[in-house]
């Protein structure tokens, strides 16, 4: 019974850790890294960077408009 035991919970772990890998990568989106020999791939990704950055800055500086013009 010991035995039985333990070779059901060692199936049953193994069983969940390989199903666990294959839906995370399919749920993820392949996210394309640049090369370290594409300058323009990393400008781009930069711009990219910084326009969400921007939009984020913009977001909050919209928020504190609307509290200061609220609070008036």
């Amino acid at each position: 019974m010991n035995k039985f035991v333990a070779v059901s919970a060692l199936v049953l772990l193994i069983s969940s850790c390989g199903d666990s890998e294959e839906s995370t990568t399919q749920k993820q989106a392949p996210v394309a890294k640049p090369s370290a020999n594409n300058p323009l791939a990393r400008e781009q990704q930069l711009i990219e960077d910084a326009k969400g950055i921007q939009s984020l800055l913009d977001q909050n500086a919209d928020e504190k408009k609307q509290a200061v013009n609220s609070a008036n």
